[in-house]
This record gives C-alpha cells, sequence and structure tokens, in this order.
C-alpha cells in the first residue's frame, strides 16, 4: 500500500523529520510505503494497469460493501461504473449554477464576518461550501451547512477524527463492527457534539426518498436491485 502524508504532517512533526533526513519514500510497515514527493502524484493516481488496495488497510472500516473500500481492482472497477456518468466534466458542467449559489451564500457570510472582525473557523467554513455541494449534487438536497452559525464546525472535526479511528481499527479489527452495531439513535444520544453532528448528517441521508427520475447518484444507486439500504449507507 502506498499513502501520501497527512495535511497536518508539518515540518516539526516525528513524520515530517523523517522525510527531511531520511528522504521522500519511508518504509512505515511491511507491505507500506509512505511517500512525500508530488512528482509521484500522476504515478499513484492514474488509470493504466491494475492496482489492487491493501485489504488490511481498507476492510478497517468494516465497509465492505462502498467502493472506495473494495481491495480488488476489478470488483472496484464494477463497482464505481455505475457512477463514472454522474463525474463526467458535462455533467459536473451542468451543475454550475447550483455550485455558483453554493459559493455566492459563502462569499456573502465571509464578506459579513470580516466586516464584523468576528473570528470563525475558515477549515469549517469550506468544509460547510463542500458539504452542500456534495449533498446538493449526490443526494438532490442541501442540509444548509453554509447557514449554520459555525458552519456546522462538528463535522470537520468528526470527520478528522476518522483518520485516528482508522489507525485504531487497521490494528484492533473487532472495533469497526462494534461500532457498527451501536444504533445510531444511542450514538447521538451519548455522543459527543461532533459525534452528534455527524451522525444526525447520516441519519438525515438515510431517510432521504429517492425521485421518480434518476436525477441525482443516490437515486441511480436506490434503484439498482445489488444494492440495499446497508450498501447505499456505506457508500
Amino acid at each position: 500500500m502506498v499513502s501520501l502524508p497527512e495535511r497536518s504532517t508539518s515540518r516539526n512533526s516525528p513524520v515530517a523529520d523523517n522525510f527531511f533526513t531520511v528522504g521522500p519514500i519511508i518504509r512505515i510497515s511491511p507491505h507500506e510505503l509512505h511517500i512525500s514527493d508530488p512528482s509521484f502524484f500522476d504515478t499513484l493516481y492514474r488509470q493504466e494497469g491494475i492496482w489492487h488496495k491493501y485489504d488490511w488497510a481498507v476492510d478497517a472500516f468494516a465497509a465492505k460493501g462502498a467502493a472506495i473500500f473494495t481491495a480488488d481492482h476489478n470488483l472496484h472497477k464494477a463497482r464505481r461504473q455505475p457512477m463514472n456518468a454522474f463525474f463526467s466534466k458535462s455533467r459536473v458542467a451542468n451543475h454550475q449554477v447550483m455550485i455558483r449559489k453554493h459559493l455566492k451564500k459563502l462569499t456573502s457570510r465571509l464578506s459579513k464576518l470580516v466586516e464584523s472582525k468576528e473570528q470563525f473557523n475558515f477549515g469549517a467554513a469550506v468544509t460547510a461550501l463542500t458539504t452542500d455541494v456534495a449533498n446538493d449534487y449526490i443526494l438532490g438536497k442541501s442540509y444548509n451547512s453554509l447557514e449554520q452559525q459555525d458552519f456546522g464546525v462538528g463535522l470537520l472535526i468528526a470527520s478528522r477524527g476518522g483518520g485516528k479511528m482508522w489507525r485504531l481499527t487497521k490494528h484492533v479489527r473487532f472495533v469497526a463492527p462494534t461500532l457498527r452495531s451501536i444504533p445510531m439513535d444511542w450514538i447521538i444520544k451519548i455522543g459527543d457534539p461532533a459525534t452528534q453532528t455527524f451522525f444526525r448528517l447520516l441519519q438525515v441521508i438515510l431517510d432521504v426518498s429517492p425521485h421518480q427520475d434518476y436525477a441525482n447518484i443516490y437515486d441511480y444507486l436506490f434503484r439498482r436491485p445489488s444494492k440495499t439500504l446497508r450498501d447505499l449507507w456505506q457508500q
């Protein structure tokens, strides 16, 4: 498995120190390489060839029904194929009005915050834009993260915690299935604010009803006979 360094890696971190002293490629386990070299991007992110993912790493998410966590190259390609059309340049270009609508909402809020000199989390603001655009495009419905007072910062915090959880579940394999077995309502009641925000969004997504036509990705996948609600949740 080959991975790129996390955005949080700074020159003062232990990982960054190794890159500066050893070189751009570090073996972090018998089957994993950690690479810090932009020139390698085209080699890693390409369509040619057969690239199997490291199953020990991707299985840690306990979401084998999701395309992104499919280790086998051919199976991943088959699962990804139904969604390809939704990410074509022409399809995305047709949604420029929707994207600009959310972007205008973001710039308007940022202008007001700058004028008032009120402090805010810029990372949360950008994440809110991404979330609203993605939900509008994938589900056909926006959940107005941009309109929340704190830009839904809890979702940003919960998402960043995913990396830490992944590093745990890779080694302690029963953790992810155990967490998946806990009813969502319980997690929302007992979780911290960030966790509650994340799982409330998941709950709302599961409650979305498909449209009569194939208006978005969710509508299309919902009607595929091989897809179950569990598969959709994992995707």
